[in-house]
């Protein structure tokens, strides 16, 4: 049983596929609310089971979603499943869930998918797929403020859910070839470069000064820390007299609601020497928040930072000057990789530092990554020093 942020206890169970959530102050009260809806879900008329449907040509393709695709996507995380549905409750099947699968075979089906596209383009859509409780019109009653545009990653995902139920289709032989791929979709965006040189680093941290992101900044910045290990940076993995960090553990948020602290996966622990670093240990002891019993990194009231909070705060700050247009806070990470190998020219090092690992590495160049991972820190150092 976990614990929700709002202070909730919550156990789940699934039951006839579906994920149902007790909620309660107490654990009692939790497993008792999960009983009482368990009961309801089961004095409901079980629904006929989809493997009985006969499919052919003319079933609809929500039909086959429902006897095909839905089974498949039931072991997905919970998350991942929940994107997948939505995308197709709220754009496919309005669209072409009475359509027969048969007319989905190429060629029909590529000019079919092409009209597809090109109505997902024309959609206005919530940006956090959720309306407000007040609803406003715009002036020309085409949308509601705050609607916007379906953009072209939108499409490009909603047409990839498609893609996956007529792919099962495929396999149950009512369609010859998936037409997808023959049709107009958006392609996807090359991904853009995240390099920072060490002057752009150093002017946005200085632009930090006094926030309570300028130590999740450095953390990010110039450690690589996830957003995750810069929640759960702590003083009891910080050796400060060694100048040792581990890196052990991560936040994560849950699906039922509220943040665990689990271990980094096994790839991930690496212990990051600080020890030819002096001043980056030095500010994270002038930043980090020394009465706090557990953790290093603390928000401006003593709450500690969860990823999401960090995510947003980061997003709002950073819109707000413009210091690093479009940047997430996860992208700073990537700006750590560019400033280590600038630095050392060591891919190893790089490797190190963001606790990355190759399948094929041998495990004998695990000495050198964590000595590779000493000397860039140290050299960033050098680079740092100057910060008073």
């Amino acid at each position: 049983m976990k614990r929700r942020s709002d202070g909730r206890f919550i156990k789940t169970q699934r039951v006839r596929g579906r994920r149902l959530s007790g909620y309660g102050y107490t654990e009692e009260e939790a497993i008792q609310d999960l009983q009482n809806k368990v009961e309801a879900e089961l004095a409901k008329p079980a629904e006929p089971s989809t493997h009985l449907i006969v499919l052919d040509s003319n079933s609809p393709l929500h039909t086959v979603a429902k006897a095909c695709w839905y089974p498949r996507i039931e072991g997905k995380k919970p998350r991942t499943r929940a994107r997948y549905v939505s995308a197709y409750v709220n754009h496919i099947r309005p669209e072409l869930g009475a359509v027969p699968i048969g007319q989905f075979a190429p060629p029909e089906g590529e000019i079919l998918i092409d009209r597809f596209v090109a109505t997902l383009k024309k959609k206005w859509i919530w940006p956090n797929g959720k309306a407000p409780k007040n609803l406003v019109r715009s002036d020309d009653h085409t949308h509601f403020l705050g609607q916007q545009i379906m953009d072209e990653g939108g499409a490009r995902y909603v047409t990839m859910v498609l893609s996956m139920i007529l792919k099962r289709a495929m396999a149950h032989k009512l369609i010859h070839m998936n037409p997808v791929p023959l049709a107009d979709v958006p392609a996807q965006k090359q991904k853009r470069e995240r390099v920072m040189s060490i002057d752009r680093a150093r002017k946005v941290f200085d632009m930090l000064e006094g926030h309570e992101l300028q130590l999740p900044f450095f953390l990010a910045a110039f450690m690589g820390l996830r957003r995750g290990e810069v929640c759960a940076f702590a003083w009891e993995y910080f050796d400060r007299i060694s100048g040792v960090y581990r890196v052990r553990k991560q936040l994560v948020h849950q699906d039922g609601g509220g943040v665990e602290e689990v271990d980094v996966k096994r790839d991930s622990k690496r212990d990051m020497d600080l020890s030819g670093a002096p001043s980056f240990l030095a500010l994270i002891d002038k930043l980090g928040d020394l009465d706090h019993p557990v953790r290093v990194c603390t928000r401006s009231d003593r709450n500690t930072w969860v990823p999401n909070k960090l995510t947003d705060a980061w997003a709002e700050w950073n819109k707000s000057t413009g210091a690093l247009p479009d940047w997430t806070f996860h992208d700073l990470r990537h700006g750590a990789a560019g400033l280590v190998y600038s630095a050392t020219k060591d891919i190893l090092a790089v490797q190190a530092l963001l606790g990355h690992k190759d399948v094929d590495m041998s495990i004998i160049y695990t000495a050198q990554l964590q000595e590779a991972n000493a000397k860039n820190l140290s050299t960033l150092d050098s680079l740092f020093s100057g910060h008073k």
